[in-house]
């Protein structure tokens, strides 16, 4: 996420529940299993939003808009019920760490920098409003038994507008609890906001002991709140955008095109972004992916690719039958849904690993198959779940491109973009960028060897696999040394003695 480097103060608006990222929604839960989530604040309107059981993340965000104006200081509490949600502390989610410290970002008009965060696990709603005398608490509030309080104080001020007119104020992704149902609420109180405007030179209280002490001033964002899924994201959608879906041969026709003019998708009236893919045909055990492509304003030189939110892994779904397939992008929370009659989870099941590269420009690599998965001399020996190919008399001295791919299709292939070092284990990502190297040498060839270790590959997260790459010149076939005949002296023999 980007550092927000502006002056801060005022800040909230709309909250934004949302849930974890199970990209894909295939199955139908009973109404009683849902969690509903309703967020409150004492100067924001009510956002609530349900939740399937099998969502892991739901994240709530209070936006801002104030022109012309710096925050100062400010100090908020925020409460939840802890049977039914807890934080999420994985790195990158609402804290980072940064040179061997952890920022917690929730107050996110900061990101976190400059601010004090404080987790209250134990603290109930009673004892968190000093600067409330009247008293005065939010709907639920009474079951909500934690608490996290944030304060900041920038005598030089932070913005609380930006080009797309609002910014994020406090945003806090949690985890449900198992097995939690029913309503709970998330509570934030803005207690203290202190701003200064652009043109004055004393600062004046904006909130004051939980109250607006500043009737003037104009605070509220074109959309306060929205319900998201995934964790917390500040984009934002101009006028002019278009949003389209690429994804592999066996769902769209085509591998992979990303054009403003192909497969464009439809807004709705609720800001979501929908297609639908007719009569898709399926095939047994076949992955089928899909990633949204952005052209800010119709630029097509510089495509902006979604995919799973944190990860931007490609959204993957499985056919059982043929069917229409049905995607939508909610670009407020990056969620992306595959849905249809036939759509069901993907099946990862590996049959086998091919070598895959770049044959047409070095004949004597990848047996000369140029870039094709379905290649059977390009098929790696498996041992377990290592992978392993040997290529000899590969020419030196040129540039080699290679990726690994399963099942002789590209739904499910490996890369790094990154130097390789030889002899090394380095990451294999899904999807990633093609693997390069150039072996340098005098002499004209060398033997190369591949591995891919997929022994703790998580297909889920599509993670921990590994690949190595070596190589060694071809070892000399010598002729068998020439001797000369040898002579022998011809033997005495003693006779015995009479």
């Amino acid at each position: 996420m980007k550092k927000l480097t502006r002056f801060v103060s005022v800040l909230l608006s709309a909250l934004m529940v949302a849930s974890m990222f199970t990209a894909l929604n295939f199955t139908a839960f009973a109404a009683d299993s849902k969690l509903t989530i309703r967020a409150n604040s004492n100067i924001f309107p009510t956002q609530t939003q349900e939740f399937d059981a099998d969502t892991n993340q739901i994240t709530v965000t209070w936006w801002m808009q104030v022109s012309d104006a710096n925050m100062v200081n400010t100090q908020c509490v925020i409460t939840y019920d802890s049977s039914k949600l807890a934080v999420d502390m994985t790195d990158g989610v609402n804290s980072t760490i940064q040179d061997g410290k952890r920022v917690d970002r929730i107050l996110r008009v900061t990101d976190g920098v400059g601010t004090v965060t404080n987790y209250a696990p134990q603290q109930t709603y009673l004892d968190l409003h000093e600067n409330n005398p009247s008293g005065k608490f939010l709907d639920g509030e009474s079951d909500n038994d934690a608490s996290i309080k944030v304060n900041s104080v920038n005598l030089e001020g932070r913005e609380l507008t930006e080009s797309n007119g609002k910014v994020p104020f406090v945003s806090v992704t949690f985890n449900p609890k198992d097995g939690a149902q029913g309503v709970t609420n998330v509570n934030l109180y803005v207690e203290i906001m202190q701003i200064r405007g652009e043109s004055e030179e004393e600062e004046h209280y904006f909130i004051a002991r939980s109250e607006i002490a500043d009737n003037k001033v104009s605070y509220m964002p074109e959309t306060p709140s929205a319900v998201y899924a995934g964790t917390f994201d500040d984009y934002s959608v101009q006028a002019g955008d278009v949003f389209t879906v690429a994804g592999t041969a066996n769902f769209l026709g085509t591998e992979w095109e990303a054009k403003p003019t192909v497969n464009v998708m439809t807004k709705g009236s609720d800001g979501i972004y929908k297609i639908t893919v007719k009569n898709v045909k399926a095939v047994s055990g076949a992955v089928y992916e899909v990633k949204v492509v952005e052209f800010k304003n119709g630029d097509t030189e510089n495509p902006i690719w979604h995919g799973v939110p944190g990860t931007g892994n490609n959204v993957d779904f499985g056919l059982k039958s043929d069917c229409d397939v049905t995607v939508t992008y909610n670009p407020s929370t990056g969620e992306i849904k595959v849905t249809g009659t036939g759509v069901t989870d993907p099946s990862y099941k590996i049959d086998y690993v091919a070598v895959v590269g770049n044959g047409k420009d070095v004949p004597s690599f990848v047996n000369g198959k140029n870039w094709d998965p379905t290649a059977a001399a390009n098929k790696m020996t498996a041992s377990s779940n290592v992978y392993e190919i040997t290529y000899k008399n590969v020419a030196a001295n040129k540039d080699l491109e290679f990726k690994f791919a399963a099942n002789g299709a590209w739904a499910l292939n490996w890369g790094n973009g990154s130097a390789v070092t030889p002899g090394t284990a380095m990451d294999a990502y899904d999807g990633g960028e093609n693997i390069k190297f150039n072996y340098k040498s005098s002499k004209s060839t060398f033997d190369l060897t591949l591995k891919l270790d997929l022994t703790n590959w998580d297909a889920d997260k599509k993670t921990g696999a590994k690949f190595t790459r070596q190589q060694q010149l071809p070892q000399l076939q010598l002729p068998l040394p020439r001797h000369p005949p040898q002579r022998h002296p011809p033997q005495r023999h003693r006779q015995p003695s009479p």
